[in-house]
């Protein structure tokens, strides 16, 4: 209930107004001195302030107990309002790695240097070098010359010095200098899951095993009771007719009648590596699908190995050390093919399978190392703005990361060591998407056109009429030449393994 003069609506508004107030106030309105704005005279307030005998014990007050009205005071509020301000914007080096790690999931984001191109991206970028100076300071002064003509000796020295200083810091900045500061291409938390999705690999195809078992051991079952079943009571019969047809399905797939079959591919061993000499066993390399008999569309590089098939299996025979393939098809029309990475090492030489690597962005490939002496160890790690690897054991696994080209070198425990280098080449999977797909261009004229996607390195697999136009390429530029009206096609094959092709169709005009 309110009191005479006294509202609760009014002293709860009050109260409301006061601290939005405070909240919104600004540090020049609280450090404020507030007796400035009730006493105008300078005299007087001067006096308030340092006589007790004007001020009395409001004046002591007032300049005691509010902080912002002396010297102490003020200071504090202003540099607690400076703190507030500047909280959280500095970082020592340890917060900037940790905050980093963090953000990452505990891999750093691969960083690259968009205004350098010849800087090396390698380099960590919280251990970044810092220049040091070859050139030694070596100056002598002749005892015999006036210290006048020493003082312009050194200087011409100095001179000298200091330019031959700045040129050989001019060659170090090439390297190791960033102007504008490094860019991240991809963030860490992406090469996280892509390194931990590589090694995840082998227990997902453990996990698929055992579920493939379960299945082949149910489907066995389900037909031995179909035969005992069946068999059985045909047997107890006077007569034994002819039997139905047995129309039993599993999953979709239908034996002995009508129903949808699984697409009959051709199975056979991507990598196999061979000592030199040796012959592979005839159990090994087994050939499945298709549809036989299969025959060697293309052998392999014959002054490194051969290869032959009987029946459904294939064998190889080293001849030199070295890296090779063999592509295997069947006889269905269209022909199904195959292709086999032939790796031949001699006695103690190291050989990775397939000697190259190609992967697309954003998935992995694996490669396996032979020979020399394990354990092996990564001596060169690739470009981490391109591609990302990891060796566990004689295995080796690529993640891919940006479109571009790298390597890694992997070196054995042997004395000396033996090394050997692993070209890799990141591709988008859609190819060479961006070729236009038709230009038109008149009689006489001369277009260019930029490839770009797939793996530098282009080539015409098939030229255009020569009658209609002439093409040629000049680094990523198709360049083609009008001849006469006509239309006619062109298809350009990139460097990759295996080859990625795209067409444009050209139509030349009066």
């Amino acid at each position: 209930m309110d009191k005479p003069g006294f509202s609760r609506l009014a002293a709860f508004k009050n109260f409301a107004l006061s601290i939005i107030n405070d909240y919104k106030a600004t540090l020049e309105n609280n450090a404020a001195y507030t007796l400035s704005s009730v006493i105008n005279d300078q005299a007087y307030l001067y006096s308030f302030q340092n006589d007790f005998n004007v001020g009395g014990w409001n004046g002591f007050l007032i300049n005691t107990q509010y902080p912002q009205n002396n010297y102490l005071g003020f200071q504090m509020m202003a540099t607690e309002a400076l703190a507030r301000r500047v909280q959280g914007t500095g970082q020592t080096a340890i917060e900037k790695v940790k905050t980093t790690l963090e953000q990452g999931q505990g891999f750093l984001s691969p960083q690259t240097c968009p205004s350098n191109q010849k800087y090396n991206n390698g380099t960590n970028e919280f251990n970044r070098p810092s220049f040091k100076e070859t050139t030694e300071y070596n100056f002598t002064c002749d005892p015999k010359t006036s210290d006048n003509d020493c003082e312009l000796e050194k200087e011409a020295y100095d001179k000298s010095y200091n330019a031959k200083v700045a040129t050989e810091k001019a060659e170090w900045a090439e390297t190791n200098e960033c102007p504008g500061g490094l860019f991240a291409t991809t963030p860490g938390s992406v090469v996280s899951g892509q390194i931990m999705k590589a090694l995840g690999a082998p227990q997902d195809s453990t996990s698929l095993a055992a579920a493939m078992g379960n299945s082949l051991s149910a489907i066995f079952d389900a037909l031995l009771n179909k035969f005992l079943g069946d068999g059985l009571n045909s047997l107890a019969n006077t007569d034994n007719p002819p039997p139905s047809q047995d129309n039993w399905s599993y999953d979709g797939q239908t034996l002995g009648g009508s129903g949808s079959t699984s697409p009959n591919t051709l199975n056979i061993p991507k990598n196999v590596s061979i000592k030199l000499g040796d012959t592979t066993n005839p159990s090994s390399i087994s050939i499945a699908g298709g549809t036989a008999p299969y025959l060697i569309e293309i052998p392999p590089e014959f002054t490194t190995a051969s290869a032959k098939i009987s029946g459904s299996t294939l064998t190889i025979t080293g001849s030199v050390p070295g890296n090779t393939s063999v592509t295997v098809a069947d006889s269905s029309i269209p022909s199904k093919k195959a292709s086999v990475q032939i790796a031949v090492f001699g006695s103690g030489e190291l050989m990775i399978v397939p000697a190259n690597i190609s992967v697309n962005v954003n998935d992995q490939a694996s490669a396996m190392i032979y020979g020399g002496k394990e354990p092996y160890i990564m001596l060169t790690e690739p470009n981490q703005g391109i591609a990302m690897g990891i060796l566990g054991g004689s295995s080796l696994v690529v993640a891919g990361l940006r479109v571009g080209q790298t390597a890694v070198v992997i070196k054995d425990s042997s004395v000396p060591a033996k090394i050997a280098t692993i070209p890799i080449s990141v591709t988008n999977s859609s190819g060479l998407a961006t070729i236009p797909q038709d230009v038109s261009i008149e009689v006489g004229q001369t277009v260019g056109v930029t490839i770009s996607g797939g793996v530098a390195g282009y080539i015409i697999e098939t030229p255009p009429n020569a009658s209609v136009a002439t093409a040629a390429i000049s680094d990523t530029a198709l360049i083609i030449t009008g001849v006469a009206p006509g239309q006619t096609t062109i298809i350009i094959k990139d460097s990759s393994s295996p080859a990625q092709t795209t067409s444009i169709n050209v139509q030349t005009v009066p």
